[in-house]
This record gives C-alpha cells, sequence and structure tokens, in this order.
C-alpha cells in the first residue's frame, strides 16, 4: 500500500512540474505564439490617447480612495468618479475593438490571394 501511494505521489509531482513548464513564459527555448511574445515582454503599443485616458481612471481610482479614507465618505462623489472611470473604460474598449477591426481588415487586405484553378 506505501509503494502505491509514494508511487501516486512521485508520478503527480513529475506531471505537475512538467505542467507547470510547459506554460512557463521566461523560457525563451519554448516556442511562442507571436501574440503571446508581446504579452510577455510587455511592449503592446498604446497611443498617447489611451495613456492619457489610463491615467485619468487611475487619478480617479486615487481620488476614491481617498474619499473612503474618510469617517462620512459622500457616495454622491464616488459614484460620480465611479460613473466617469465607467464612460472611460467603455470608451478606451471600443477604441481597441475600433484598431483591432481596422488592423486585421487591412492586414486581409493587404494578403495575396492565391487562387487554385
Amino acid at each position: 500500500m506505501k509503494k502505491i501511494l509514494i508511487g501516486t505521489m512521485m508520478i503527480l509531482a513529475i506531471s505537475s512540474t512538467g505542467f507547470a513548464r510547459m506554460h512557463d513564459l521566461k523560457d525563451n527555448s519554448t516556442p511562442v505564439p507571436p501574440h503571446m511574445l508581446k504579452m510577455r515582454e510587455g511592449n503592446c503599443r498604446t497611443t498617447p490617447e489611451l495613456e492619457r485616458a489610463k491615467i485619468m481612471i487611475e487619478e480617479k481610482k486615487l481620488e476614491i480612495r481617498k474619499e473612503l479614507l474618510n469617517d462620512k465618505p459622500n457616495w454622491n462623489k464616488i459614484e460620480k468618479l465611479n460613473i466617469e472611470i465607467a464612460t472611460q473604460e467603455a470608451k478606451n474598449r471600443t477604441t481597441n475593438m475600433r484598431e483591432r477591426f481596422e488592423n486585421s481588415f487591412t492586414t486581409q487586405a493587404q494578403a495575396p490571394v492565391s487562387s487554385n484553378q
């Protein structure tokens, strides 16, 4: 019984280590798809407009945190800030969707079409 238990634990340890190794993005010897490389390196391109919007959102979140530190927070002010954050995030998402759509459309339009006749 002990042998079976020890054998099972060894198999689980080896398989979990192998599984973790398979998903390690820091290892450069493993081939990684191009879109994952961008995520790993953190060099996704953002426009200055989106960067300003992200900074504005962070500032508003900081204002909310400051307001929550008060003994009696102004919930109307917090609600207003949350609405402004949500609106800006929705605009950012729409901008990102538009850019991805336009980039995929231009990429498809530029790709050579091969005809098998």
